[in-house]
Protein backbone atom coordinates (compact mmCIF):
# COMPACT_ATOMS: atom_id res chain seq x y z
CA UNK A 1 0.00 0.00 0.00
CA UNK A 2 1.37 3.41 -0.94
CA UNK A 3 1.93 5.88 1.85
CA UNK A 4 1.48 9.63 1.57
CA UNK A 5 5.26 10.04 1.26
CA UNK A 6 5.39 7.85 -1.85
CA UNK A 7 3.11 10.08 -3.90
CA UNK A 8 4.76 11.70 -6.91
CA UNK A 9 3.22 15.12 -6.19
CA UNK A 10 4.54 16.79 -3.00
CA UNK A 11 2.04 16.69 -0.16
CA UNK A 12 2.32 20.43 0.37
CA UNK A 13 1.29 21.09 -3.24
CA UNK A 14 -1.71 18.76 -2.94
CA UNK A 15 -2.86 20.51 0.24
CA UNK A 16 -2.39 23.91 -1.43
CA UNK A 17 -4.58 22.75 -4.32
CA UNK A 18 -7.24 21.52 -1.88
CA UNK A 19 -7.10 24.85 -0.06
CA UNK A 20 -7.66 26.75 -3.29
CA UNK A 21 -10.63 24.50 -4.03
CA UNK A 22 -12.04 25.01 -0.53
CA UNK A 23 -11.60 28.77 -0.49
CA UNK A 24 -12.75 29.54 -4.03
CA UNK A 25 -15.09 26.76 -5.21
CA UNK A 26 -16.82 25.47 -2.06
CA UNK A 27 -18.65 28.79 -1.45
CA UNK A 28 -20.01 28.75 -5.01
CA UNK A 29 -21.09 25.19 -5.75
CA UNK A 30 -24.47 23.54 -5.00
CA UNK A 31 -25.09 21.84 -1.67
CA UNK A 32 -24.39 18.22 -2.70
CA UNK A 33 -21.14 19.11 -4.51
CA UNK A 34 -20.11 21.15 -1.49
CA UNK A 35 -20.55 18.10 0.76
CA UNK A 36 -18.54 15.98 -1.68
CA UNK A 37 -15.65 18.46 -1.87
CA UNK A 38 -15.42 19.04 1.88
CA UNK A 39 -15.62 15.31 2.61
CA UNK A 40 -12.88 14.53 0.06
CA UNK A 41 -10.55 17.14 1.56
CA UNK A 42 -11.29 15.93 5.09
CA UNK A 43 -10.62 12.27 4.26
CA UNK A 44 -7.34 13.19 2.58
CA UNK A 45 -6.16 15.15 5.63
CA UNK A 46 -7.15 12.30 7.95
CA UNK A 47 -5.31 9.87 5.66
CA UNK A 48 -2.14 11.92 6.08
CA UNK A 49 -2.50 12.01 9.85
CA UNK A 50 -5.42 10.21 11.53
CA UNK A 51 -4.54 11.71 14.92
CA UNK A 52 -6.58 14.79 15.81
CA UNK A 53 -4.83 17.36 18.02
CA UNK A 54 -6.02 17.42 21.64
CA UNK A 55 -5.56 21.19 21.59
CA UNK A 56 -7.95 21.45 18.64
CA UNK A 57 -10.56 19.23 20.32
CA UNK A 58 -10.41 21.26 23.53
CA UNK A 59 -10.74 24.49 21.55
CA UNK A 60 -13.90 23.43 19.69
CA UNK A 61 -15.37 21.34 22.50
CA UNK A 62 -18.33 23.74 22.99
CA UNK A 63 -19.33 23.38 19.31
CA UNK A 64 -19.09 19.59 19.63
CA UNK A 65 -21.33 19.72 22.71
CA UNK A 66 -23.88 21.85 20.83
CA UNK A 67 -23.93 19.21 18.10
CA UNK A 68 -24.29 16.32 20.58
CA UNK A 69 -27.11 18.04 22.51
CA UNK A 70 -28.93 18.82 19.26
CA UNK A 71 -28.60 15.21 18.08
CA UNK A 72 -29.91 13.75 21.33
CA UNK A 73 -32.81 16.18 21.62
CA UNK A 74 -33.77 15.63 17.97
CA UNK A 75 -34.05 11.85 18.14
CA UNK A 76 -37.83 12.01 17.81
CA UNK A 77 -37.44 14.12 14.66
CA UNK A 78 -35.07 11.50 13.28
CA UNK A 79 -37.81 8.89 13.61
CA UNK A 80 -40.56 11.03 12.07
CA UNK A 81 -38.73 13.38 9.65
CA UNK A 82 -35.27 11.92 8.98
CA UNK A 83 -34.49 14.29 6.10
CA UNK A 84 -34.88 17.36 8.32
CA UNK A 85 -32.75 15.73 11.01
CA UNK A 86 -29.91 14.79 8.64
CA UNK A 87 -29.98 18.19 6.91
CA UNK A 88 -29.73 20.02 10.24
CA UNK A 89 -27.03 17.62 11.38
CA UNK A 90 -24.83 18.49 8.43
CA UNK A 91 -25.33 22.23 8.96
CA UNK A 92 -24.38 21.89 12.63
CA UNK A 93 -21.36 19.70 11.82
CA UNK A 94 -20.17 21.92 8.96
CA UNK A 95 -18.53 24.63 11.15
CA UNK A 96 -16.47 21.99 13.00
CA UNK A 97 -15.42 20.53 9.66
CA UNK A 98 -14.32 23.84 8.12
CA UNK A 99 -12.46 24.93 11.27
CA UNK A 100 -10.66 21.58 11.21
CA UNK A 101 -9.67 22.08 7.57
CA UNK A 102 -8.10 25.46 8.39
CA UNK A 103 -6.33 24.01 11.43
CA UNK A 104 -5.00 21.03 9.48
CA UNK A 105 -3.76 23.13 6.56
CA UNK A 106 -1.37 25.05 8.81
CA UNK A 107 -0.23 21.76 10.34
CA UNK A 108 1.14 20.47 7.01
CA UNK A 109 4.09 22.79 6.50
CA UNK A 110 2.27 25.60 4.68
CA UNK A 111 3.42 28.95 6.05
CA UNK A 112 1.11 31.19 8.06
CA UNK A 113 1.71 34.19 5.81
CA UNK A 114 1.08 32.15 2.65
CA UNK A 115 -2.26 30.94 4.02
CA UNK A 116 -3.30 34.48 4.91
CA UNK A 117 -2.38 35.75 1.44
CA UNK A 118 -4.29 32.89 -0.14
CA UNK A 119 -7.38 33.82 1.89
CA UNK A 120 -7.11 37.47 0.87
CA UNK A 121 -6.80 36.54 -2.81
CA UNK A 122 -9.75 34.14 -2.43
CA UNK A 123 -11.87 36.90 -0.90
CA UNK A 124 -11.02 39.22 -3.80
CA UNK A 125 -11.79 36.55 -6.40
CA UNK A 126 -15.12 35.59 -4.81
CA UNK A 127 -16.18 39.21 -4.38
CA UNK A 128 -15.48 40.08 -8.02
CA UNK A 129 -17.29 36.91 -9.05
CA UNK A 130 -20.48 38.32 -7.51
CA UNK A 131 -19.80 41.84 -8.77
CA UNK A 132 -18.86 41.12 -12.39
CA UNK A 133 -22.33 41.80 -13.84
CA UNK A 134 -22.58 45.01 -11.84
CA UNK A 135 -19.14 46.19 -12.98
CA UNK A 136 -20.04 45.48 -16.62
CA UNK A 137 -23.26 47.47 -16.17
CA UNK A 138 -21.22 50.48 -15.01
CA UNK A 139 -19.15 50.33 -18.20
CA UNK A 140 -22.40 50.23 -20.16
CA UNK A 141 -23.48 53.49 -18.56
CA UNK A 142 -25.81 52.29 -15.81
CA UNK A 143 -25.45 54.14 -12.52
CA UNK A 144 -25.06 52.99 -8.94
CA UNK A 145 -28.20 52.95 -6.82
CA UNK A 146 -29.62 51.29 -3.73
CA UNK A 147 -31.50 48.85 -5.96
CA UNK A 148 -28.20 47.64 -7.45
CA UNK A 149 -27.71 45.42 -4.40
CA UNK A 150 -30.84 43.44 -5.21
CA UNK A 151 -30.69 43.60 -9.01
CA UNK A 152 -27.13 42.24 -9.19
CA UNK A 153 -27.02 40.28 -5.92
CA UNK A 154 -24.00 42.18 -4.60
CA UNK A 155 -22.43 39.95 -1.94
CA UNK A 156 -19.66 41.51 0.14
CA UNK A 157 -19.43 38.75 2.78
CA UNK A 158 -16.14 37.50 1.34
CA UNK A 159 -14.66 41.00 1.07
CA UNK A 160 -15.03 41.33 4.85
CA UNK A 161 -12.50 38.55 5.51
CA UNK A 162 -9.96 39.93 3.03
CA UNK A 163 -10.34 43.40 4.54
CA UNK A 164 -9.98 42.01 8.09
CA UNK A 165 -6.77 40.07 7.35
CA UNK A 166 -5.16 42.95 5.42
CA UNK A 167 -6.16 45.60 7.96
CA UNK A 168 -4.98 43.52 10.95
CA UNK A 169 -1.65 42.81 9.22
CA UNK A 170 -1.25 46.53 8.54
CA UNK A 171 -1.72 47.40 12.22
CA UNK A 172 0.52 44.55 13.39
CA UNK A 173 3.23 45.36 10.87
CA UNK A 174 2.93 41.83 9.49
CA UNK A 175 4.30 42.25 6.00
CA UNK A 176 1.86 40.18 3.96
CA UNK A 177 2.06 42.56 1.00
CA UNK A 178 4.05 45.50 -0.24
CA UNK A 179 2.72 48.70 1.45
CA UNK A 180 1.29 50.06 -1.81
CA UNK A 181 -0.40 46.70 -2.54
CA UNK A 182 -1.82 46.64 0.97
CA UNK A 183 -3.34 50.11 0.63
CA UNK A 184 -4.75 49.20 -2.78
CA UNK A 185 -6.35 45.99 -1.44
CA UNK A 186 -7.87 47.80 1.54
CA UNK A 187 -9.25 50.57 -0.67
CA UNK A 188 -10.73 48.21 -3.25
CA UNK A 189 -12.35 45.92 -0.67
CA UNK A 190 -13.68 48.87 1.36
CA UNK A 191 -15.30 50.38 -1.75
CA UNK A 192 -16.82 47.02 -2.72
CA UNK A 193 -18.26 46.61 0.77
CA UNK A 194 -19.76 50.10 0.81
CA UNK A 195 -21.38 49.86 -2.63
CA UNK A 196 -22.98 46.54 -1.67
CA UNK A 197 -25.25 48.59 0.64
CA UNK A 198 -25.16 45.74 3.16
CA UNK A 199 -25.83 47.34 6.53
CA UNK A 200 -24.41 44.34 8.39
CA UNK A 201 -21.16 44.27 6.44
CA UNK A 202 -20.69 48.04 6.62
CA UNK A 203 -21.19 47.82 10.39
CA UNK A 204 -18.71 44.93 10.59
CA UNK A 205 -16.19 46.94 8.55
CA UNK A 206 -16.49 49.86 10.97
CA UNK A 207 -15.97 47.47 13.89
CA UNK A 208 -12.82 46.09 12.21
CA UNK A 209 -11.47 49.61 11.66
CA UNK A 210 -12.01 50.87 15.21
CA UNK A 211 -11.20 47.66 17.09
CA UNK A 212 -7.40 48.18 17.40
CA UNK A 213 -8.16 51.49 19.14
CA UNK A 214 -11.05 50.20 21.28
CA UNK A 215 -8.89 47.31 22.51
CA UNK A 216 -6.54 49.83 24.14
CA UNK A 217 -9.40 51.34 26.16
CA UNK A 218 -11.58 48.35 27.15
CA UNK A 219 -10.43 44.81 27.94
CA UNK A 220 -11.85 41.91 25.97
CA UNK A 221 -14.00 40.46 28.77
CA UNK A 222 -15.80 43.79 29.16
CA UNK A 223 -16.18 44.11 25.39
CA UNK A 224 -17.69 40.62 25.14
CA UNK A 225 -20.08 41.26 28.03
CA UNK A 226 -21.33 44.57 26.59
CA UNK A 227 -21.85 43.21 23.08
CA UNK A 228 -23.57 40.06 24.39
CA UNK A 229 -25.86 42.16 26.58
CA UNK A 230 -26.85 44.38 23.63
CA UNK A 231 -27.64 41.24 21.60
CA UNK A 232 -29.64 39.47 24.32
CA UNK A 233 -32.06 42.38 24.93
CA UNK A 234 -33.67 42.49 21.44
CA UNK A 235 -33.65 38.68 21.18
CA UNK A 236 -35.43 37.84 24.41
CA UNK A 237 -37.13 41.10 25.44
CA UNK A 238 -37.95 42.68 22.08
CA UNK A 239 -41.71 42.26 22.55
CA UNK A 240 -41.56 44.30 25.76
CA UNK A 241 -39.63 47.21 24.28
CA UNK A 242 -41.73 50.19 23.22
CA UNK A 243 -40.02 50.91 19.90
CA UNK A 244 -41.90 52.90 17.26
CA UNK A 245 -42.29 50.91 14.05
CA UNK A 246 -42.37 52.75 10.68
CA UNK A 247 -45.41 51.62 8.69
CA UNK A 248 -43.79 52.09 5.30
CA UNK A 249 -40.98 50.11 3.73
CA UNK A 250 -37.57 51.74 3.31
CA UNK A 251 -37.12 53.33 -0.11
CA UNK A 252 -33.41 54.21 0.15
CA UNK A 253 -30.30 53.17 2.06
CA UNK A 254 -30.59 55.85 4.74
CA UNK A 255 -34.14 54.84 5.63
CA UNK A 256 -33.00 51.21 5.65
CA UNK A 257 -30.34 52.12 8.22
CA UNK A 258 -32.85 54.04 10.34
CA UNK A 259 -35.25 51.08 10.23
CA UNK A 260 -32.59 48.53 11.16
CA UNK A 261 -33.57 48.09 14.79
CA UNK A 262 -37.20 47.61 13.84
CA UNK A 263 -36.19 44.79 11.50
CA UNK A 264 -34.09 42.82 13.99
CA UNK A 265 -35.99 43.25 17.24
CA UNK A 266 -37.91 40.05 18.04
CA UNK A 267 -41.60 40.97 17.92
CA UNK A 268 -44.99 39.63 16.81
CA UNK A 269 -46.75 41.79 14.20
CA UNK A 270 -49.85 39.68 13.69
CA UNK A 271 -51.98 41.76 16.05
CA UNK A 272 -50.81 45.01 14.43
CA UNK A 273 -51.63 43.67 10.98
CA UNK A 274 -55.07 42.60 12.18
CA UNK A 275 -55.80 46.18 13.27
CA UNK A 276 -54.25 47.79 10.17
CA UNK A 277 -54.05 45.18 7.40
CA UNK A 278 -52.98 47.71 4.78
CA UNK A 279 -49.71 48.31 6.64
CA UNK A 280 -48.62 44.70 5.99
CA UNK A 281 -46.05 44.94 8.79
CA UNK A 282 -45.48 41.20 8.91
CA UNK A 283 -43.95 41.18 5.44
CA UNK A 284 -42.18 44.52 5.91
CA UNK A 285 -40.45 43.26 9.06
CA UNK A 286 -40.38 39.57 8.25
CA UNK A 287 -36.99 39.00 9.93
CA UNK A 288 -38.44 40.23 13.20
CA UNK A 289 -41.59 38.15 12.80
CA UNK A 290 -39.56 35.09 11.76
CA UNK A 291 -37.43 35.33 14.91
CA UNK A 292 -40.56 35.67 17.05
CA UNK A 293 -41.99 32.48 15.55
CA UNK A 294 -38.77 30.66 16.42
CA UNK A 295 -38.78 31.97 19.98
CA UNK A 296 -42.47 31.07 20.37
CA UNK A 297 -41.75 27.55 19.09
CA UNK A 298 -38.96 27.17 21.64
CA UNK A 299 -41.24 28.35 24.48
CA UNK A 300 -43.78 25.65 23.54
CA UNK A 301 -41.25 23.00 24.56
CA UNK A 302 -41.45 20.77 27.60
CA UNK A 303 -39.31 21.34 30.70
CA UNK A 304 -36.30 19.43 29.35
CA UNK A 305 -36.58 21.19 25.99
CA UNK A 306 -36.53 24.59 27.66
CA UNK A 307 -32.99 23.74 28.81
CA UNK A 308 -31.62 21.64 25.94
CA UNK A 309 -33.78 22.77 23.02
CA UNK A 310 -35.84 20.67 20.61
CA UNK A 311 -32.92 19.26 18.66
CA UNK A 312 -32.08 18.71 15.02
CA UNK A 313 -35.08 18.61 12.71
CA UNK A 314 -37.14 21.10 14.72
CA UNK A 315 -38.64 24.10 12.96
CA UNK A 316 -41.17 26.90 13.36
CA UNK A 317 -44.32 26.90 11.28
CA UNK A 318 -45.08 30.03 9.25
CA UNK A 319 -48.14 28.66 7.49
CA UNK A 320 -50.50 31.43 6.44
CA UNK A 321 -48.26 34.18 7.85
CA UNK A 322 -45.76 35.22 5.18
CA UNK A 323 -46.28 35.95 1.51
CA UNK A 324 -44.01 34.01 -0.88
CA UNK A 325 -41.79 32.60 1.87
CA UNK A 326 -41.12 29.19 3.36
CA UNK A 327 -43.91 27.70 5.44
CA UNK A 328 -41.38 25.84 7.58
CA UNK A 329 -38.45 27.73 9.12
CA UNK A 330 -35.65 25.45 10.37
CA UNK A 331 -32.96 28.17 10.31
CA UNK A 332 -33.47 31.82 11.19
CA UNK A 333 -31.73 35.00 10.06
CA UNK A 334 -31.21 35.61 13.76
CA UNK A 335 -28.82 32.73 14.33
CA UNK A 336 -29.21 32.90 18.10
CA UNK A 337 -32.82 31.81 17.64
CA UNK A 338 -31.58 28.82 15.61
CA UNK A 339 -29.17 27.82 18.39
CA UNK A 340 -31.86 28.35 21.04
CA UNK A 341 -34.45 26.21 19.23
CA UNK A 342 -32.04 23.34 18.47
CA UNK A 343 -29.96 23.25 21.67
CA UNK A 344 -31.64 25.59 24.17
CA UNK A 345 -30.06 28.20 26.47
CA UNK A 346 -27.31 25.65 27.08
CA UNK A 347 -26.40 25.94 23.40
CA UNK A 348 -26.28 29.76 23.63
CA UNK A 349 -23.92 29.53 26.63
CA UNK A 350 -21.74 26.96 24.85
CA UNK A 351 -21.57 29.18 21.75
CA UNK A 352 -20.31 32.14 23.78
CA UNK A 353 -17.93 29.83 25.64
CA UNK A 354 -16.42 28.80 22.30
CA UNK A 355 -15.92 32.45 21.34
CA UNK A 356 -14.32 33.24 24.69
CA UNK A 357 -12.01 30.20 24.58
CA UNK A 358 -10.99 31.18 21.07
CA UNK A 359 -9.52 34.44 22.35
CA UNK A 360 -8.41 33.33 25.83
CA UNK A 361 -4.96 32.24 24.69
CA UNK A 362 -4.17 35.72 23.43
CA UNK A 363 -5.20 37.15 26.81
CA UNK A 364 -3.04 34.80 28.85
CA UNK A 365 0.27 36.48 28.05
CA UNK A 366 1.61 39.99 27.81
CA UNK A 367 1.79 41.88 24.54
CA UNK A 368 4.66 40.58 22.44
CA UNK A 369 6.71 42.71 20.10
CA UNK A 370 6.52 40.06 17.37
CA UNK A 371 4.32 41.06 14.46
CA UNK A 372 2.60 37.66 14.33
CA UNK A 373 1.66 37.89 18.01
CA UNK A 374 0.31 41.40 17.53
CA UNK A 375 -1.62 40.24 14.47
CA UNK A 376 -3.26 37.45 16.48
CA UNK A 377 -4.17 39.83 19.31
CA UNK A 378 -6.01 42.05 16.83
CA UNK A 379 -7.61 39.51 14.55
CA UNK A 380 -8.86 36.99 17.14
CA UNK A 381 -11.18 39.37 19.04
CA UNK A 382 -12.24 40.92 15.73
CA UNK A 383 -13.30 37.46 14.51
CA UNK A 384 -15.36 37.00 17.68
CA UNK A 385 -17.31 40.24 17.18
CA UNK A 386 -17.75 39.57 13.46
CA UNK A 387 -19.18 36.17 14.41
CA UNK A 388 -21.58 37.67 16.95
CA UNK A 389 -22.82 40.30 14.49
CA UNK A 390 -23.18 37.80 11.64
CA UNK A 391 -25.04 35.40 13.96
CA UNK A 392 -27.42 38.14 15.07
CA UNK A 393 -28.13 39.57 11.61
CA UNK A 394 -27.39 36.88 8.98
CA UNK A 395 -27.45 33.41 10.56
CA UNK A 396 -23.76 33.03 11.48
CA UNK A 397 -22.21 29.54 11.59
CA UNK A 398 -25.39 27.49 11.24
CA UNK A 399 -26.66 28.16 7.76
CA UNK A 400 -26.84 26.43 4.37
CA UNK A 401 -24.48 29.13 3.06
CA UNK A 402 -21.76 28.63 5.66
CA UNK A 403 -19.10 31.37 6.06
CA UNK A 404 -16.31 29.22 4.60
CA UNK A 405 -13.56 31.84 4.74
CA UNK A 406 -14.41 32.92 8.29
CA UNK A 407 -14.49 29.35 9.64
CA UNK A 408 -11.28 28.40 7.83
CA UNK A 409 -9.61 31.51 9.26
CA UNK A 410 -10.69 30.47 12.75
CA UNK A 411 -8.97 27.12 12.22
CA UNK A 412 -5.79 28.78 10.95
CA UNK A 413 -5.68 31.16 13.93
CA UNK A 414 -6.31 28.29 16.37
CA UNK A 415 -3.32 26.43 14.97
CA UNK A 416 -1.19 29.56 15.25
CA UNK A 417 -2.25 29.87 18.92
CA UNK A 418 -1.08 26.31 19.47
CA UNK A 419 2.30 26.95 17.81
CA UNK A 420 2.83 30.14 19.82
CA UNK A 421 2.12 28.29 23.08
CA UNK A 422 4.69 25.62 22.20
CA UNK A 423 7.28 28.31 21.53
CA UNK A 424 6.57 29.98 24.89
CA UNK A 425 6.87 26.66 26.71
Amino acid sequence: MHTARSLFIPIRDIITLFLIIELTLVPLVPFLIKILLITTILLFLLFLNPKVSLYFLNSIKPLIYILIVSILMGFQSFLTEPYNFIRDGYYFFQPILLIFLGYSALSRGISFNFLLRLMVFSSIFLTFYFYIDFILSLFLGQGLSFESRYVFGLNSDFAIIGFLITYASFHANLKLFHPLSMISILTILFVLIVISFSRTNILITLVIIIYPYISKLINFKTQLFLVSFLIIIPVFFGSFLNVAIPEEGASDFLSKVLNSYSEVIVRDYRESDALAPDANLINLYWRSQEAFLGLAKYLEGQSLELIFGQGLGSYASAEGIFENKFQQIPFFHNGFITILLKSGPLGILLFFQFLYLFVRNTLSSGMSSKSEDNFIKIIAPSIVFITILKTFFIMGFYTPESPVLLLTLIGVVLKKFSDMDKVRI
